[in-house]
């Protein structure tokens, strides 16, 4: 058996010989079952010396096919369609009511320190125990946190105070939540997967925190290189089906008068790829804040006013009582 970063590995360099990153995944894993030879004959059409000093040396082979790995769906008529939609078994859950559907991707963006990674833990804590997050309704769901940015001790920390303050005080047991410590590993997205299919491990919803970690050294202005990774992450979400939560921050200076979906810093990619965009921007009132959501695929909501305070912390409370109105440029 070939273990977890020898796949990773060999996936990388797959995808360096141009073998898009879906089939180079299920190539490794055939690799990982010890059969390499009908992985040769079926899918590459290398010869397996080449395969073997590609896994032993990790070097580039001289000769590759590249097949698609995922074959064009077949163009449907009129009356497919109507089959297709009309069928209850195709219909895709919500995770979150009104926002996000399994599958999916969603993007949440806010300035910095505006409490992102605070609104991510309180969604992982809602959906691990299908409670309602941000004053929306949220599906029990098996839930991934994968965590870029803190320190081990500093995000369980976060998920013990969130989960605490949750049920006033009480810490219940809770077998939908994992969490995955990943600061300081530089790890790609191939590689987590790699290691969630090996471990077998199945999620409705995947939370990456924070964006910027995944794209190091990655101009967040070029729309190609935002596309790219983008891309692997929803590879990432074909790949285990799970709705994918992300967030990234806004562009400096106050964004009150700026279109919501592009308040996020960098490339209108951020604005136009994810299914539903969430943001989190100031309001008038200290320690609140306005959350506007734009969805592909569900109907328009208003704003919501939320507080995040020292008296509601580490939670947000929703505040219907309050009127959306944003912090002028200059107010303090």
């Amino acid at each position: 058996m070939i273990n977890t970063l020898l796949i990773a590995t060999i996936v990388r360099r797959f995808i360096k010989l141009g073998i898009p990153p879906v089939k180079a995944m299920k190539m490794a894993n055939r690799l990982a079952e010890g059969d390499a030879i009908v992985l040769v004959r079926n899918h590459i059409n290398l010869k397996p010396q080449i395969i073997l000093t590609l896994i032993k040396n990790n070097i580039k082979p001289n000769e590759v096919k590249n097949d698609d790995p995922r074959p064009l769906p077949e163009i449907m008529s009129f009356g497919q369609c109507m089959d297709f939609a009309t069928n209850p078994k195709n219909e895709l859950e919500e995770i979150i009511e009104g926002v996000l559907h399994e599958g999916c991707k969603m993007i949440i963006s806010g300035s910095s320190k505006a409490g992102k990674t605070w609104s991510l833990i309180n969604l992982a804590i809602a959906a691990s125990n299908g409670m309602p997050w941000l004053g929306m309704p949220v599906r029990q769901s098996k839930v991934l946190y994968l965590d870029f940015e803190l320190k081990k001790f500093f995000g369980t920390d976060r998920i013990k105070r969130v989960a605490k303050a949750t049920f006033n005080g009480e810490i219940k047991p809770n077998h939908h939540l994992d969490y995955w410590p990943l600061r300081g590993h530089r790890a790609e997205l191939l590689d987590l997967l790699t290691k969630i299919r090996a471990e077998r491990r199945e999620y409705d919803l995947i939370i990456l925190d924070p964006y910027y970690k995944l794209a190091t050294g990655i101009d967040e202005n070029d729309a190609k290189a935002v596309g790219e990774i983008v891309n692997l992450i929803e590879d990432f979400s074909e790949e285990t089906g799970a709705a994918i939560v992300f967030a990234h921050h806004f562009s400096k200076g106050n964004k009150s008068e700026t279109d919501h979906i592009d308040r996020a810093s960098g490339s209108g990619v951020f604005a136009r790829d994810p299914d539903a965009i969430l943001t989190l921007t100031s309001h008038e009132e200290e320690e609140h804040l306005v959350l506007e959501a734009t969805n592909r695929n569900c109907p328009f909501s208003p704003p919501k006013v939320l507080e995040f305070s020292a008296e509601t912390f580490p939670l947000f409370i929703h505040r219907p009582d309050l009127e959306a109105k944003f912090r002028k440029p200059g107010q303090i």
